[in-house]
């Protein structure tokens, strides 16, 4: 089904099936090579969260992925040293994945209603999944707030409406159509989602800028063109969204904020 994309409230919006149930990351994650991808997790490899876990996430505190798919950060992260576990709503992907890493602490779960009590964890990871709820990500957050320890840590990903996609949407997208397809998802700006943080109780400490190719590639055409001709292209994009000023902070595809729940 293709994608379509629209403008809601000044927030740019996807549609194409709901991705806020377990059938649907069954189906997603059954296509990915779970076997590889945690064969590279035992090694450590955290790709493009590296700076950010390794920066902001405590040793010796209980830390949470929420809405860890087959948990390969859960994995990297317990090379690492850290102490983690993982939710997932898809019981199928979170049973394959035991088969495979049994080491693993990865639960059946709703990230919505925590089993842990209040105050428990040091750490709190989110990596695309507040931003697939069509009543929006704030239920997801406050959550967040209430299991998190007073000075633990929030890391949470979401699509980001960058300033390319915010001029783009302005002269290429509808606003507000009657779409028949499924909602999708949300992309944010970095001040709309800064702001539904704070309105929680959280403190942004900082922001990173992650997907440049991808930002890149679904935004201008030719760029999925040269990817595919000139494999090069991919790595030089990869160097250049090393330096947050330049192309991420503009045409990234992610963002991810680092706040903090405050000590009394």
């Amino acid at each position: 089904m293709a994608m379509l994309r629209t403008v809601e409230n000044g927030r740019l919006v996807y549609y194409r099936e709901r991705a806020d149930n377990p059938e649907f990351w069954t189906t997603h994650w059954a296509d990915v090579d779970v076997n590889a991808s945690l064969d590279a997790a035992r090694t450590g490899y955290l790709g493009d969260y590296s700076r950010v876990f390794l920066d902001h996430l405590p040793m010796g505190k209980p830390i949470l992925e929420a809405g860890c798919g087959y948990g390969r950060y859960v994995l990297a992260l317990m090379a690492h040293g850290y102490n983690v576990q993982g939710v997932e709503f898809s019981e199928e992907t979170v049973y394959g994945a035991k088969q495979i890493a049994q080491e693993m602490d990865i639960r059946v779960g709703d990230i919505l209603e925590l089993d842990q009590p209040d105050n428990y964890f040091g750490a709190y990871v989110s990596l695309g999944v507040v931003e697939h709820f069509r009543e929006g990500p704030h239920k997801a957050i406050l959550e967040a707030y209430r299991v998190i320890q007073p000075g633990g840590v929030l890391i949470c990903s979401v699509p980001y409406f960058n300033p390319y996609r915010q001029w783009k949407s302005r002269r290429h997208l509808p606003g507000d159509p009657a779409c028949e397809e499924d909602f999708y998802q949300f992309a944010f700006t970095e001040i709309e989602f800064r702001a539904t943080l704070e309105l929680y109780g959280f403190r942004t400490e900082a922001t990173y800028f992650h997907g440049l190719a991808k930002g890149l590639k679904d935004e201008i055409a030719c760029v999925a063109t040269f990817q595919k001709l000139h494999p090069l292209f991919a790595k030089c994009l990869w160097h250049f969204g090393r330096i947050p000023w330049f192309l991420p902070r503009r045409m990234a595809h992610m963002i991810t904020f680092v706040a903090k729940k405050p000590a009394p």
